[in-house]
Parts: C-alpha cells; structure tokens; sequence
C-alpha cells in the first residue's frame, strides 16, 4: 500500500471459462475505468516507469490531460487530471506577478554569473493561465 490517503479498488477475478473469456472486453474495447489525478505528469512517469503499458500518447482535450492505458488483465483506463478553471482575473495577475519575482530573484541570486539563463522548476506543460 502507498502512503496517503485510504483508496482501494476491487475487481471480482473470473470464475469460469466464459468469465475468463469477457475480461478486458466487458465495454466493447471502450475504456470504462477512470483513474484521476492532481499531477498528470508525475504519475504517468510513475507508471510507465513500473511497466504499465499505455495505448497512447498523453494527450490534452477540452476536459483535461488524458493517456488510455490496460491493466494486468486488458482492462483500458484513462489515466486523467481534470482541467482547473481559469482563476478570476486578479488572482491570475497576482501569480504572474509572482512568477515573474521568482525569475527575477533567480537570475539576481546567480551573482557574478551574469550571462547565465535562470533555471526552470518544472518544465512540464502548465496551464494556459499560468
């Protein structure tokens, strides 16, 4: 078990040659589990990392950024972080004016080292009102 917080998932194992034979097929090759997240990029690293096979490239839609990938038994799941909204007007203006701090302490906190570009934190996409 992870550490955080109590989620657990269930799935009956067949019994019987029929059974054995629907699992995987049991939506008609649709997806029909549905794994969200608050952090896309981490746990789709994670999971490719530790051998998950994912049927697709990441991809962003209206919704969010969404990867189909099959389970140990050929169940697909979409792996997916819902689209934040937009924040109000001011509160996106406040953390522009914050990110733009932090690029400019990074770049008078690099000392005689004048010529060289700031370091990026995190170079994964981020939100268009980032």
């Amino acid at each position: 078990r992870q550490p955080g917080p109590a989620t657990s998932l269930l799935l009956a194992k067949a019994s019987g040659a029929a059974q054995a034979a629907a699992v995987g097929h049991q939506t008609g090759g649709r997806v029909f589990l549905f794994l969200t997240t608050d952090d896309f990029w981490r746990d789709y690293e994670d999971m490719r990392a530790r051998g998950v096979e994912f049927m697709e490239e990441p991809r962003t839609e209206a919704y969010g950024v969404v990867a189909v990938f099959k389970d140990l038994y050929g169940n697909k799941w979409d792996l997916l972080q819902k689209k934040v909204p937009a924040p109000p007007e001011a509160v996106r203006k406040e953390a522009m004016s914050m990110n733009a701090l932090r690029c400019c302490s990074a770049v008078s906190s690099a000392g005689s080292d004048r010529g060289r570009k700031p370091l990026l934190d995190d170079v994964r996409p981020q939100p268009a009102w980032a």
